[in-house]
């Protein structure tokens, strides 16, 4: 593809390796945004990788794991991007805008937080994010008793989670307990009767 049909979008540059665990880890989070973006506002987004695996045969396995654009494994320009973005570890998601200028060298962190909630990937999108976030946990009580448990379960916030009620992942808010490992979904809570 010509680097001329990239202008105009937002682009991230994918630093990883199918060697690498935590990278694998980050393809699948990477993968749903990317999927999600692509079916809700079309082609503004584009991810290309900038391969760190450690042979060609490796890297046509990552390449063939992941829905993006790949830079060439024999390209030398994969070598210069590291050293321009000062990639020191990966997995690493450097933001570019439509307009050719870096929005962020931690996108990672951005897509792992909100995934596509994320874009436009800017300082403001993630600062209403987190403003939203703190409104919602505002309008939870900080403690609660559950039919299902046994001990007080307190507000808390998680990056990641399992429910315990109904199995399935989950982020941010939570109700947990401090006695035993137990998270509980704000949705899935039934509070004790009192009567």
């Amino acid at each position: 593809m010509p680097l001329s049909e990239l202008a105009g979008k937002t682009i991230g540059l994918y630093f990883g390796a199918y060697w690498s665990p935590p990278c694998c880890a980050f393809t699948v989070q990477l993968t749903d945004a990317y999927n999600n973006l692509k079916a809700a506002k079309g082609d503004c987004f584009e991810i290309v990788l900038i391969s760190t695996d450690r042979d060609l045969e490796e890297f046509n396995v990552n390449k063939s794991t992941m829905p993006w654009l790949a830079v060439p494994y024999e390209d030398r320009t994969r070598h210069d991007l590291r050293r321009i973005f000062d990639v020191k570890g990966i997995p690493a998601l450097v933001l570019i805008g439509p307009d050719g200028k870096v929005i962020s060298v931690n996108g990672k962190l951005m897509v792992s937080s909100y995934g596509a909630e994320a874009f436009p990937f800017t300082e403001s999108r993630i600062r209403d994010l987190e403003a939203a976030l703190r409104k919602e946990g505002e309008a939870l009580p900080p403690q609660v008793e559950d039919v299902k448990h046994e001990h007080v379960l307190k507000l808390d916030m998680a990056k990641a989670y399992v429910c315990d009620s109904c199995k399935k992942q989950g982020k941010f808010w939570t109700f947990s307990c401090d006695v035993c490992d137990y998270d509980l979904h704000p949705s899935c809570l039934e509070k004790v009767n009192k009567d």
